[in-house]
């Protein structure tokens, strides 16, 4: 999905490049050049607003990878000259140089802005943000794939784009109700309302934890039976690692909540 909108631009600058007159060259090198340093613009304008932080340098070296990358995009004949990449490989390889370094930046800037400000809501709703977008692109590009597939109308077919599908939707969820959650902390504290809606999220994590085992079970199992009516069989079991932690984690600050709460009522009755 991400890798789409690079090559779509990519696209886009060599057909303005080849343009019939010569002005469609000059505005072509002159977006090529916006896009690729518009990193350095961020840090420009973090500077003067007085946000520019250490990890920000590394939008410096994605502005580099950007000239080097999107340049062979433009150009891919140039790429794989004398090597035996397919352009789907390499455009692939380049995409994902620009998004490695995108993806450790954002991580970083995400953490030193916790560790200068201190502020965990602002953390959270960093973090909310960023995987809302990454599994909605993994929602849309599941989609795409299976209804540009040769293979989607099989049965075998359906059941894995419904099992990938569920399981992004209930992560989702888990993600929603936890935002929720800290939101309400922040405004009430330890309040019964955040213990109800706390219970909530960890018995909302647990059902989602089990029905994601038991679809990636059913799909394995469906295949016993169905097998002589399937040309395309699959057997994979794959632990949800991911929800087991987002359970584990819910189910301990419920736990935190309620323990602190209980502590703080005890305090009161002394003073």
């Amino acid at each position: 999905m991400f890798n789409f909108i690079l090559e779509k631009v990519a696209m886009f600058l060599r057909w303005l490049s080849l343009a019939s007159n010569g002005d469609g060259n000059v505005w072509a090198w002159i977006l090529y050049v916006l896009i690729c340093i518009s990193p350095i613009i961020v840090v420009v304008v973090f500077f003067f607003t007085k946000r520019i932080m250490i990890c920000d340098l590394l939008l410096v070296l994605l502005s580099a990878v950007m000239f080097y990358a999107m340049y062979y995009l433009i150009n891919p004949a140039l790429f794989i000259s004398g090597t035996d990449m397919t352009p789907e490989f390499a455009n692939n390889m380049l995409c994902y140089a620009i998004y490695g370094v995108l993806c450790v930046y954002i991580v970083l800037r995400m953490i030193c802005s916790y560790n200068k400000y201190g502020d965990l809501y602002r953390l959270a709703k960093s973090v909310y943000a960023m995987l809302w977008i990454v599994l909605a692109v993994m929602l849309v590009k599941d989609g795409m794939i299976y209804y540009t597939n040769a293979n989607s109308t099989s049965i075998l077919g359906f059941l894995k784009y419904v099992k990938a599908e569920t399981f992004i939707i209930l992560n989702l969820s888990i993600i929603e109700l936890g935002y929720r959650l800290i939101k309400l902390f922040k405004k009430y504290g330890f309040s019964d309302e955040v213990i109800r809606k706390t219970n909530s999220l960890k018995n909302f994590s647990v059902v989602s934890l089990a029905i994601m085992m038991f679809l990636e079970l059913a799909y394995n199992m469906l295949q016993l039976p169905l097998r002589k009516h399937l040309n395309d069989l699959e057997v994979s079991y794959t632990f949800p690692v991911l929800n087991v932690v987002i359970v584990l984690v819910a189910i301990m600050i419920t736990k935190y909540i309620i323990f602190t709460k209980e502590i703080k009522e005890e305090n009161e009755k002394f003073i």
